[in-house]
């Protein structure tokens, strides 16, 4: 096997690898005997039939197309082996397979290798952010405000007759006209004070009753989702379908012993407080690595990866489109509203992911300069770990994702988490 190295960039190596006839002859008999076994033909048991014979009934095709995948599978591992870059993602091949007349067999190889990266002192920079003081101390109205939150979320309604006031809950249809054209009429529910609405709308549902209608005059936001009327002036017919108040439920030893292993409202205010604390030091210890790195970036720079930056573009814009749909909105109406195409959500994205992309390759530097790895055993139990989570069949999860892709992900987070802590982040 002859393997060639060509620095296409900073950041990407080609790899072209050849076979030699013998080599790709050696894979092809292995394959061959492989499907031997299968072959039903008859007079003979399975896998009994001499090989010659075995092979007038192989389908030519698919044999060759399992040759070179063996080749190039025999390959990769080659290269892997030798290799003494550190690669930042899997090796893809090009469309550039080469027969020749002798058998000979060759195919190239993009691989994304880690570029020149010069870090400043990022103990320095590291220990000047720790030693900033970041209180997380949680107050007894912390506590309160969770405490009625919780309340709210388990509050019930009923009908009022009275004028909606603040905290009330509305239900009510509208009907948007703009520039003498008039929208689908749409419905919403909203509690008064609470939920965020066009400006002027909460004021005018605020004294209203049941079955009441009102006109009243609006601007749409600039920032409107639907471009072609943001900014615009616009006629809205309010109707108001129905009206309620919330029933808070009193907040009880025997209220709090239904939400959970809570005996009294001081065990359960215990519970909120532990939480809202470590919520806390979470929220400060991300702030801490955010800013790290912001200050690193700033001293850094070095040519991306353009394939692995337009990866995480699409990866960002599935995220996106998975969001849209979670939150009940078509991503297609989406586009329709937006004016935007997915080109351009796309390139919207760009620096985001540029952003990420730079990040993680000086958080992998830091890693390699240190010697900070995730072994499999890491990787295996975090996985398993994280699935049980979900489910409790393990196993059967595991054979329906893509585990490689999976352990990959995995070693990246068990990874930057070990530079965090070794640099007291």
């Amino acid at each position: 096997m002859h393997i060639t190295k060509e620095r296409t960039s900073p950041s990407e190596l080609q790899i072209t690898i050849g076979l030699s006839a013998e080599e790709m002859d050696a894979i092809r008999q292995k394959k061959m005997r492989e499907w031997a076994r299968d072959v039903r033909i008859p007079g003979f048991r399975p896998g009994k039939a001499p090989e010659n014979l075995a092979a007038q009934h192989v389908n030519t095709e698919n044999l060759n197309n399992e040759v070179t995948h063996d080749a190039m599978s025999a390959g990769i591992t080659e290269f892997l082996a030798d290799n003494t870059e550190e690669i930042l993602d899997v090796p893809h091949a090009n469309h550039e397979h080469h027969w020749t007349g002798s058998g000979e067999y060759s195919f190239t190889l993009s691989v994304n290798v880690m570029p020149d990266v010069a870090l400043p002192n990022y103990e320095k920079i590291a220990a000047e952010i720790t030693a900033k003081k970041s209180p997380a101390r949680i107050t007894a109205k912390d506590v309160d405000a969770a405490l009625a939150y919780l309340q709210k979320s388990r509050a019930t309604t009923r009908g009022i007759s009275r004028p909606l006031q603040t905290g009330d809950v509305a239900h009510f249809a509208y009907h948007v006209t703009i520039a003498g054209e008039q929208m689908p009429a749409e419905q919403q529910t909203a509690i008064l004070g609470e939920t965020k609405l066009i400006a002027g709308i909460t004021e005018a549902l605020t004294g209203m009753t049941d079955k009441e209608e009102k006109d009243i005059t609006i601007t749409m936001p600039k920032d409107y989702l639907v471009k072609n009327i943001a900014g615009k002036e616009a006629q809205l017919h309010l109707t108001v379908t129905s009206t309620e108040e919330l029933v808070l439920p009193e907040m009880t030893d025997e209220f709090v012993q239904q939400l959970g292993a809570f005996q009294t409202v001081a065990d359960l205010k215990s519970s909120i407080k532990s939480g809202l604390e470590t919520e806390k030091q979470q929220e400060v210890r991300e702030k801490k690595r955010t800013a790290f790195l912001d200050e690193l970036n700033k001293s850094v720079s070095f040519p991306l990866p353009a394939s692995l930056v337009a990866e995480e573009q699409q990866r960002m814009l599935q995220n996106f489109a998975q969001r849209l749909t979670e939150s009940g909105m078509d991503f297609e109406r989406y586009l329709t509203d937006t004016q935007k195409t997915a080109a351009d959500i796309i390139k919207d994205f760009q620096p985001q992911a540029e952003k990420k992309l730079k990040y993680g390759i000086m958080l992998r530097k830091i890693a390699a300069l240190e010697n900070l790895l995730a072994t499999d055993k890491e990787i295996e139990d975090r996985i398993n770990s994280d699935i049980l989570r979900f489910t409790d069949n393990a196993k059967e999860t595991l054979a329906k994702i893509d585990l490689p892709a999976l352990q990959a992900y995995t070693a990246d987070v068990i990874r930057n988490e070990k530079v965090f802590e070794h640099l007291g982040l």
